[in-house]
């Protein structure tokens, strides 16, 4: 992601884990600085387009925690 936010155009983005209900948004503030945020609660909103990250894992379906490990 290092490489991206060095292009100009490059403003905002939005990482999600496959394996987990979990959401990493990140925002450029300025012309070199970044904002992160990290979300993993199913009501959680990403102000990113206001989609929320229950509507994102819609039509996921996670594997079973084995020992109570995520």
């Amino acid at each position: 992601m290092i490489a991206f936010r060095s292009l100009p155009s490059f403003e905002e983005c939005l990482l999600i884990d496959q394996t987990r209900m979990h959401g990493l948004h990140g925002g450029k503030i300025g012309q070199k600085h970044w904002a992160f945020a990290e979300y993993n609660e199913k009501d959680g909103v990403v102000k990113f387009e206001m989609i929320s990250l229950e509507a994102l894992y819609k039509h996921v379906e996670f594997e079973p925690k084995l020992n109570g490990l995520s």
